[in-house]
C-alpha cells in the first residue's frame, strides 16, 4: 500500500526529528562525558605542590578527577604489587627512571606513531638526548613523562667553612682532601666528632648506590653492557673507584673522616656532624625538616682530572601509565598535559625542581635554587638497570664483604659481578 503525500510528510517529519534526536544525544554525551577517576601514587613530591597542577588540568577535562598519593619509597613496589592483587593498582605511577625496567611488565606505553603533535621528532625537539634515550622505546613507544631531572652535587656548611676562612667550596676531589685535616674534628679520645664529608661508609650514606656508581663512571667503568646484558664490575677501574670510596672511612687512612657510628649523612650534614656530602636537590626537603635554620650552600658534583672529563650522575622521575588502568585515554592525556612547556614551566615556579625540557633548562641556567643543578643536566649520565633493588643490594654486600669479611676488593667485585649477571640472564 502506497503512502498518501500527507503520509509521506509525516514519516519524513518524523525522521527528522529522530536524527536531530540522536544528534543531540551524541553532543550532549560528548560535551558531558563520564566521570573518570584516575589515582596517582608518586615516589617524590608533596600533594600541595602538585594539587595545582591537577587543578590546572582540571579547568580542561572537568569530568577527570584526580586523587594524589605520596608514598615511601622503601615500600612502594611492593604496595604496588600488593594493589595489583586486589585490583586497586594506581592508574599513574612516578617513579624515578633506573626504576623502569623493574615495572616494565606492568606499564604501557604511548605508540608515538599515532600522535598527532607527541612524536619522535617532537621529542628531540624538546628534550635533551640523555633523556630521550630513556623515554623511548623501540623508537616508537613512549615509555613515560619526565616531569624533572635531579642529579648529585656538593652540600657543604656555610658556617663551618666561615669559621675556617674557606671563601670557595671544593672544586674536585684532590681540593676535598685537602680540607680533611682542617674540616674533620677528632676528640681526645681519638674518636670523630665532626666529618669532613659524609662519604665512605655503608649503612648510613644516603644515594649509596647512586653515589658508587657515578665513581665507576668516573672511572671509566661503563658498569653495565646491556647489549650483553652483563656488568662489567671485574675489572681494575672499578676496583680502583671501591678503594677511593673505601678509604674515607678506613681507620688506617689519612683520609679517614667517617664511619658508621654517625646517623644518615643527610641528618649529620643537618646537624652540622658532617661539614660536606653528595646529595640530590630533593634532599632539601629532608634538610628544612631535620634543620630548618641550617646555613649551608651547594655546588657543582667535584671532578676527578678535569672539568671537561667529569661525569656527573642523574635520575629522572617519570610519569609511566599501569597497563591494568581502565583509563587509558584519560591516564595519557594527563601526562602529555605535564610534557607541556606552560605546564612544565608552571611546576618550576612551584616546585624548582630541575627540568627535563630543553627551553626551560636552558631559560633556568642561572636560577638561583637550582641553577647548580640544572646545569648539570646536559652532562648527566642515567643508569637502567635490570633491577634497581638487586643492584642496590649487591652494591651495599659487596662493600660488607671488604670491611667485615676480610674479602679482597677484587674478590668482593669479582662475586658481586657474578650475582648480578646471573640474575640479569635468569630474567
Amino acid at each position: 500500500m502506497s503512502l498518501t503525500t500527507s503520509q509521506k510528510r509525516i514519516v519524513f517529519g518524523l525522521m527528522i526529528v529522530v536524527i536531530v534526536f540522536i544528534g543531540l544525544f551524541f553532543a550532549f554525551q560528548k560535551s558531558n562525558p563520564k566521570p573518570v577517576n584516575l589515582t596517582i601514587w608518586s615516589v617524590a613530591g608533596e600533594k600541595d605542590s602538585f594539587q595545582p597542577i591537577i587543578n590546572r588540568f582540571r579547568s580542561q577535562y572537568p569530568h577527570i578527577n584526580i586523587n594524589y598519593v605520596l608514598k615511601e619509597e622503601a615500600t612502594f613496589y611492593q604496595d604496588f604489587i600488593n594493589a595489583l592483587a586486589n585490583n586497586q593498582a594506581p592508574d599513574i605511577l612516578f617513579i624515578y627512571n633506573d626504576w623502569l625496567p623493574i615495572y616494565s611488565s606492568y606499564l604501557t606505553y604511548l605508540d608515538l606513531t599515532k600522535q598527532k603533535t607527541i612524536n619522535l621528532l617532537y621529542l628531540n625537539q624538546n628534550y635533551p638526548q640523555n633523556i630521550v634515550s630513556g623515554m623511548v622505546s623501540s623508537q616508537k613507544y613512549l615509555r613515560g613523562a619526565p616531569l624533572f631531572v635531579d642529579n648529585l652535587a656538593l652540600y657543604y656548611n656555610q658556617d663551618i667553612f666561615n669559621y675556617y676562612n674557606i671563601a670557595l667550596p671544593p672544586k674536585n676531589w684532590s681540593e676535598i682532601i685537602e680540607l680533611i685535616p682542617k674540616l674533620r674534628k677528632i676528640n681526645d679520645k681519638g674518636q670523630l666528632e665532626r666529618a669532613a664529608i659524609a662519604f665512605g661508609s655503608i649503612d648510613n650514606i644516603e644515594h649509596l648506590s647512586d653515589i658508587l656508581t657515578m665513581l665507576l663512571f668516573n672511572y671509566n667503568n661503563p658498569v653495565v653492557e646491556s647489549r650483553q646484558k652483563r656488568f662489567t664490575l671485574n675489572d681494575k677501574t672499578a676496583e680502583e673507584a671501591i678503594n677511593f670510596y673505601l678509604q674515607f672511612s678506613d681507620p688506617k687512612s689519612a683520609l679517614y673522616t667517617y664511619n658508621e657510628n654517625f646517623s644518615n649523612s643527610i641528618e649529620s650534614f643537618s646537624q652540622g656532624k658532617a661539614a660536606m656530602y653528595l646529595g640530590y636537590f630533593s634532599d632539601q626537603a629532608k634538610i628544612k625538616k631535620y634543620n630548618p635554620s641550617l646555613n649551608y650552600k651547594v655546588s657543582y658534583l667535584p671532578y676527578f682530572s678535569s672539568p671537561e672529563s667529569k661525569k656527573n650522575f642523574g635520575r629522572i622521575l617519570f610519569g609511566v601509565v599501569n597497563k591494568k588502568t581502565y583509563h587509558y585515554n584519560e591516564a595519557w592525556s594527563f601526562l602529555t598535559f605535564l610534557m607541556q612547556q606552560d605546564t612544565a614551566n608552571f611546576y618550576f615556579s612551584l616546585t624548582k625542581n630541575p627540568p627535563a625540557r630543553s627551553d626551560l633548562i636552558n631559560y633556568y641556567l642561572n636560577d638561583p635554587t637550582s641553577g647548580v643543578f640544572i646545569q648539570q643536566i646536559l652532562t648527566a649520565k642515567f643508569f637502567y638497570p635490570f633491577d634497581y633493588q638487586k643492584v642496590d643490594e649487591a652494591f651495599k654486600n659487596l662493600l660488607k664483604e671488604i670491611r667485615y669479611q676480610n674479602y679482597s676488593v677484587r674478590e668482593s667485585l669479582e662475586r658481586a659481578n657474578s650475582r648480578l649477571n646471573f640474575y640479569w640472564q635468569e630474567q
